[in-house]
């Protein structure tokens, strides 16, 4: 599979970016991004290691919700028509808001989960004050400030880096349509964007036992920005095969969300993608979910052929992906 790097990196090439980024989004909607500094990479990276080595019980501490701090073994079961399990991960959320950020899984989530997986998360996400939409989009943020007083700022810079780099590349999209370049602007007003470090458990998957790190999915929302630590286990489905994805040292993997695919008319490839533990290693990434306003409506664009998808809010669609994929109901 040949994936192509993007620059936009200080100075880059408008037009060239342009040319690439359509390109790449019809033929894998996947492609490398050059943006990040090597320093940048390793301390998200290095802090994440940390948060996951941190007791269970401190770390369960900063649950709150889907999307907004520590999401325990079990939280997420990506494909259950082909996983006899759920995804062997854990993870920490942080999702945007106009003030601040914040983290999140619910206190009542706990009562759900299966103590045989092995999966966690850590999100950062936006907050309630002067929202409409009510949690899992909006909610309040927790740090575990006493055990990694660091943690706060270098995940709150890291948040507003991809944030800007997501609006640089939402630029690049719109031109690539022939939209003027300001065209999603508003539509990523007081947007739920999400920042999720995650752990991939030391446990070797077995897919024809449905055993996998993450199931087979698309994203849901516009665009993904991830941060490896390079160990090997994404794989990306085209016609039916499976192909390993390794990205170039000092890149970020982006690629299309289900969103930007119906925003497209299909012009535009949201991939199916899964995470595969070869090694028996333990395996960590950080990942960054663009999202619209939960009330923007996504629909075709009129430039893009006769529309092939009814209308549907940003909140509709999101919550009807957090229904299937958690193993239980959104707050």
């Amino acid at each position: 599979m040949d994936i192509r790097t993007i620059d936009l990196s200080e100075g880059f090439d408008e037009a060239e970016a342009i040319k690439s980024l359509r390109l790449a989004a019809q033929s894998h909607g996947l492609f490398f991004l050059k943006a990040l500094s090597d320093e940048e990479s390793s301390k998200m990276l290095e802090i994440s290691k940390d948060f996951f080595a941190l007791p269970e019980e401190v770390k369960r501490e900063d649950s709150i919700d889907y999307t907004h701090g520590y999401l325990g073994p079990g939280w997420q079961l990506l494909d259950p028509g082909h996983q006899s399990r759920a995804d062997t991960k854990e993870g920490k959320d942080n999702c945007w808001d106009p003030t601040g950020f914040l983290f999140g899984q619910t206190s009542a989530q706990s009562q759900f989960r299966d103590p045989n997986f092995s999966s966690t998360a850590f999100c950062v996400g936006p907050e309630l004050e002067d929202q409409a939409v009510q949690p899992p989009f909006y909610n309040n943020n927790t740090f575990p400030d006493a055990h990694l007083p660091e943690m706060r700022g270098l995940m709150t810079r890291y948040k507003e880096r991809m944030f800007e780099l997501s609006k640089r590349l939402n630029r690049i999209i719109a031109l690539s349509f022939g939209l003027p370049g300001d065209y999603f602007v508003h539509t990523f007003e007081e947007s739920p964007a999400i920042l999720r470090m995650l752990h991939y458990a030391a446990e070797k998957s077995d897919v024809e036992q449905g055993v996998l790190a993450a199931g087979a999915h698309t994203d849901w929302g516009m665009i993904t920005l991830l941060l490896t630590d390079g160990q090997p286990g994404l794989e990306v489905e085209e016609n039916g095969e499976w192909f390993d994805i390794r990205e170039p040292k000092g890149t970020l993997i982006c690629n299309v969300g289900d969103m930007l695919r119906m925003w497209s008319n299909d012009m535009y490839i949201s991939p199916r993608h899964r995470v595969v533990n070869k090694t028996g290693l333990d395996r960590y990434s950080i990942v960054f979910f663009f999202h619209p306003n939960p009330k923007t409506v996504v629909a075709p664009l009129p430039n893009c052929g006769k529309p092939m998808y009814p209308e549907i809010t940003c909140e509709e669609h999101l919550l009807s992906r957090y229904r299937a994929t958690r193993r239980a109901p959104p707050v």
